[in-house]
């Protein structure tokens, strides 16, 4: 994907230039954060901010800073728009048919909506053909939960300089993974300190090892960093959503229910890393899901990145 799309989408102001969150010294990650521009029609966010946002984690600032213009252009088009055609029809399915769905199932911020729709199983891409497996792969990873792992990844798979500081920072970093024949690993991270008490989580399902623990890893992390600055602003759970509220309270020890870490070693060596078809991952995400699962095409004109949404119909 080209970054002349975001440098487009910053000069019509679209999106914001990057603004990054603040980490303890020496910290091998960085992470980027845009503010959204609403469409015309469009709801702010609930909880009082005026704008949507949009992050991304990477090795060195510039690499976090492109991958929050990314998605910043993935939530944008992805919101309600009064100038959009109000029914979508699908691309491709899961059952082979085409499937009708209204604009206002599927958009961020809709007029009079409970807020209930979000940018799950939702992506960009260079095409409309790599969006639509990403997404796919993005709506498998929320239809499979979060029960199930059944190996722990090896601290020698890990990268190395993020828990080294880590260590430092006296939290400790652990993967646990799932497989999904076929398709790749289902990868939750628990960031937490050493005891196991202020757990923050991470989630990826990739194909490739190394992607996928970065992907989740930087994910923990940063929700880490998050709720020490709602720490120290005293920020409490009022107004958060039901997930949100179970999070932070896990964070804080106010729920019992933390996930358990499995305790037999997943095989590195012996891991083949799969190429799946969007055909395999649209029916891997039927079967979980116990219906068809259809891909709509969200692209918004004023800024030709394609962006896809892959929904359960």
């Amino acid at each position: 994907m080209t970054d002349t799309l975001i440098e487009r989408a910053e000069t019509a102001r679209l999106i914001s230039e990057p603004s990054f969150a603040e980490f303890p010294k020496g910290a091998p990650i960085h992470a980027a954060f845009r503010l959204i521009e609403l469409r015309n029609g469009t709801l702010p966010p609930k909880g009082g901010m005026g704008h949507r946002v949009s992050f991304g984690t990477g090795r060195t600032p510039e690499e976090a800073a492109r991958l929050a213009g990314f998605e910043a252009i993935e939530r944008y088009a992805l919101q309600y728009s009064t100038e959009a055609p109000q029914t979508c029809e699908s691309l491709i399915a899961s059952d082979g048919a085409s499937h009708g769905m209204s604009t206002e199932a599927l958009a961020l911020g809709v007029p009079g909506s409970d807020g209930t729709v979000t940018s799950k199983g939702a992506a960009a891409g260079p095409t409309h053909e790599a969006a639509a497996l990403w997404a796919a792969l993005e709506c498998l990873e929320h239809a499979l939960g979060s029960h199930g792992f059944d190996h722990l990844v090896p601290e020698t798979a890990l990268p190395h300089d993020l828990t080294q500081w880590l260590n430092v920072q006296l939290r400790q970093l652990s993967i646990h993974t799932l497989e999904v024949p076929g398709i790749g690993l289902l990868l939750r991270a628990v960031c937490a300190d050493a005891d196991g008490g202020r757990p923050t989580y991470g989630s990826a399902l990739s194909a490739n090892l190394a992607q996928g623990v970065w992907h989740a890893a930087s994910e923990a992390v940063v929700s880490w960093r998050n709720m020490v600055m709602l720490d120290h602003n005293g920020v409490t759970d009022h107004g958060m959503d039901a997930e949100q509220v179970r999070l932070f309270r896990l964070y804080r020890g106010a729920l019992n229910d933390r996930p358990t870490a499995p305790t037999e070693l997943f095989d590195v060596q012996a891991w083949k890393t799969p190429n799946p078809s969007l055909t395999t991952v649209l029916t891997a995400a039927s079967c979980a899901f116990g219906r068809p699962v259809a891909i709509f095409d969200m692209t918004a004109p004023e800024i030709p990145l394609p962006v896809v949404k892959a929904v359960p119909v």
